[in-house]
């Protein structure tokens, strides 16, 4: 058994340009990220601006819902008429005392920390805001919060308040 080889010939040209083909491709991406980089050093791009606030932040409503936040899910089941007092500040003329909130026969909650996560306009000019409570009971909340602010410029709760699963979603069923 003896191998064979076969011997093929081939122009010279096809030979250098085989062994060329790489480097100018090499050559020529690196001449194109330099006339990018002298382009964009010369002629940078002009920032874009995302979003432009129609309205500035209203911060006093957003402590406002946050401090109901902390005061609607905290609780102690010992003590009903606590909980009902500590919300009577929140409430606009004519508002329930205890926003139809039915507390558990035993234990109780408190909000280790809250803060306000969103903010979108309701109907009638009502801020509504999202509140994300870290609580002893359930752990991550969120709480969604409509919040108005009366004739003589005084902030209360307009409306009942949900719990959401996120900013912005669905409410969940049950009790606070």
């Amino acid at each position: 058994m003896g191998a064979t080889a076969e011997l093929s010939t081939y122009p010279l040209w096809r030979l250098r340009l085989r062994r060329e083909v790489p480097r100018v491709a090499f050559y020529l991406l690196v001449l194109w990220g330099v006339v990018a980089s002298v382009r964009f050093a010369l002629f940078p791009p002009a920032p874009t601006v995302l979003r432009e606030a129609s309205q500035p932040l209203d911060r006093q409503a957003e402590g406002f819902a946050v401090a109901f936040a902390r005061a609607y899910l905290s609780f102690d089941s010992a003590n009903p008429t606590a909980y009902a007092e500590g919300l009577q500040p929140f409430l606009g003329k004519g508002g329930e005392g205890d926003l139809g909130v039915s507390l558990p026969v035993s234990g109780s909650r408190s909000v280790l920390a809250a803060e306000a996560v969103q903010e979108r306009e309701g109907p009638g000019g009502i801020e509504v805001y999202t509140v994300l409570c870290q609580t002893t009971g359930e752990g991550t909340v969120y709480l969604t919060v409509p919040v108005a602010r009366e004739a003589d410029g005084a902030l209360g709760i307009a409306g009942y308040p949900r719990l959401c699963r996120w900013p912005g979603g669905g409410g969940l069923a049950g009790t606070v």
